[in-house]
């Protein structure tokens, strides 16, 4: 509720004055259109990528392989050659097509990069003198393959489609939206601020990729590994030999991190296998001298020992000890669940119908006759500047994510490096959005009186104001007195919200650095207009707007809502 206090005198006396808007707002609108669409187009464009990747390339190759012709093939050799990460699978087979006897190399399609221990659980099941299937390619009967591409994933496909219609929505209305006019009913005005759009389905469809990643990071992340490790403290402990031992850093533009590298052979049942497993969850952190701790315990040559899986003697892990970086991912990735499903519950809320009577505002919040009302901004500079850093952190959180994985990788995939700089693109911008809120603390604030405190069409009203803080770089001070109409209505099967300037009155300009410290203005209300009000799908509210140009800093735009009370009868 705003507060009320006596009546005063005014903290200065200014007539009335009347200006034209300047060309700045037109330019903005225009810069705004184009910035828009911009980032539209580079938002769906990261879903396009990941739809690419993830679903219509696999797809597609898909497709020029569903003609090949299944035949029986024996396996000749299987051997794995290398060590450490270049340990790779050496695979040859016969087949037979057409009555014409051949030989191939070619395990798969597209070779993918395959762990240590699915190297040698592929080798084990391809044992020499097998029968297994094998696919040619009728065009070119030389060309045959054991495995043929992995089905598309369809998740990567659906998380995909929000940036995509987000994006496209975004450049769409910015290149094509229509705003809608303010009536000027004889008075000058500034541009309307346009319909808000489909603003619930935009929120719940924002939330989604965010709430996904948050899952995702939190599972594999954080739950699986600790599940992992509680699991594997019941495997069975056997002898095994360090072969390499050693810390690897991986450099982005994050910094550098780091990460425990141990490979090992052990023996299970008669059987010699290779292990990469220090810990579950064994991902690149900061902390170099803690990892070369751990490296010196298990120096290369030295004797250690290992949990085997009992189910599946292909994995192993030296220790169950996961640490607390399970823990932090888990809190991590929780800021992302909460945002990403608040959001999604938000925009699929419905408002609490206010039923049939509760068009008005409460009678107790237009004050008395007697009162001078002080406003408060519609919303807080620190809220402003709070959410804009929120926002940000958050964003580049996650864009960090795709260009960590590419530069840990060494030669990574391009497609990442992509993906990350475009998340990067967006994350400037969201850090300049932010540096912008802060320095915006710094501009003075306008403290703001109307009298009498119950307004309604037709008072006399005053308007009396003062700027608290530094005023030297501000230009210009211009003080709007505006009627909006909020309505929501069906179109098909989606609701849309439209928010029109009905009334815009210009209270005050000056370019006069000492006319606007302080000033006042007195003026009768409009009487033809309605009062503030609120139903169902239907909403008008009054504000006072008050706009300074502040050069090479954000400009001064703070809003102040007016009630204005019903007529008397």
């Amino acid at each position: 509720m705003s507060a009320l206090i006596k009546i005063s005198p005014p903290f200065a006396q200014s007539p009335m004055r009347i200006s034209l808007s300047s060309s700045r707002n037109g330019s903005v609108g225009i810069a705004g259109r184009i910035f828009g669409s911009l980032f539209g187009l580079v938002f769906a464009s990261f879903g396009f990528f990941f739809l690419w990747g993830g679903t219509i390339q696999p797809l597609l190759e898909k497709s020029e392989t569903k003609n090949w012709v299944e035949v029986p093939a024996t396996i000749t050799e299987s051997t794995v050659t290398g060590s450490g990460d270049s340990l790779k699978n050496v695979i040859r087979f016969e087949y037979q097509y057409k009555d014409y006897a051949n030989e191939s190399d070619r395990a798969h399609l597209n070779p993918p990069k395959l762990s240590i221990s699915e190297v040698q659980r592929l080798r084990d099941e391809l044992s020499v003198g097998e029968t297994t299937a094998a696919y040619v390619n009728p065009k070119n009967p030389q060309e045959a393959v054991l495995f043929l591409n992995a089905e598309n994933s369809v998740f990567i496909g659906l998380f995909s489609l929000p940036f995509i219609l987000i994006g496209l929505g975004v450049a769409g209305f910015s290149l094509f939206g229509k705003s809608k006019k303010a009536k000027s009913q004889g008075f000058s005005k500034r541009p309307s601020r346009g319909p808000l759009g489909k603003r619930n389905l935009v929120l719940s469809l924002f939330g989604i990729p965010f709430f996904a990643a948050g899952a995702g990071f939190c599972w594999f992340g954080g739950i699986s590994p600790l599940l992992k490790s509680q699991e594997a403290q019941d495997w069975p402990e056997v002898p095994c030999t360090i072969t390499e031992s050693y810390v690897e850093s991986h450099s982005s533009s994050d910094g550098t991190t780091y990460s425990i590298e141990i490979r090992f052979n052990y023996e299970w049942k008669g059987k010699d296998y290779y292990g990469e497993n220090y810990t579950f969850g064994n991902t690149s952190s900061s902390g170099r001298p803690s990892k070369k701790a751990v490296v010196r315990r298990y120096p290369e040559g030295s004797q250690s020992t290992c949990f085997v899986n009992p189910d599946d003697p292909y994995e192993a892990v030296i220790t169950t000890d996961v640490g607390w970086l399970p823990i932090g991912l888990i809190g991590f990735s929780s800021i992302f669940i909460l945002v990403g499903g608040g959001l999604i519950v938000f925009g699929f809320r419905r408002k609490k119908d206010p039923g049939p009577n509760a068009v008005l505002p409460e009678e107790d919040s237009f004050g008395g006759p007697n009162e001078v009302r002080e406003l408060k901004p519609v919303t807080g500079r620190i809220a402003r500047a709070a959410g804009a850093v929120i926002v940000a952190v958050i964003w580049n959180g996650i864009s960090s994510i795709p260009l960590a994985i590419y530069f840990s990788q060494g030669n990574g995939e391009t497609m990442l490096l992509i993906i990350g700089l475009i998340f990067a693109a967006v994350g400037i911008f969201l850090i300049f959005t932010a540096i912008r809120a802060l320095l915006a603390l710094r501009n003075p604030l306008p403290i703001v009186m109307v009298a009498p405190g119950r307004i309604q069409p037709g008072t006399r009203m005053i308007l009396s104001w003062k700027l608290e803080g530094s005023i030297s770089r501000l230009n210009n001070l211009e003080v709007y007195l505006e009627g909006i109409e909020i309505a929501q209505y069906q179109r098909g099967t989606n609701t849309v919200t439209d928010r029109n300037v009905f009334f815009q009155e210009c209270l005050f300009t000056s370019t006069e650095k000492g006319s606007f410290q302080t000033g006042s203005s007195e003026f009768p209300f409009p009487g033809n207009t309605v009062p503030s009000m609120k139903s169902d799908h239907n909403e008008i509210l009054w504000q006072l707007v008050f706009i300074g140009d502040v050069p090479r800093w954000p400009d001064l735009s703070e809003t102040y809502r007016l009630p204005i009370a019903p007529v008397r009868r």
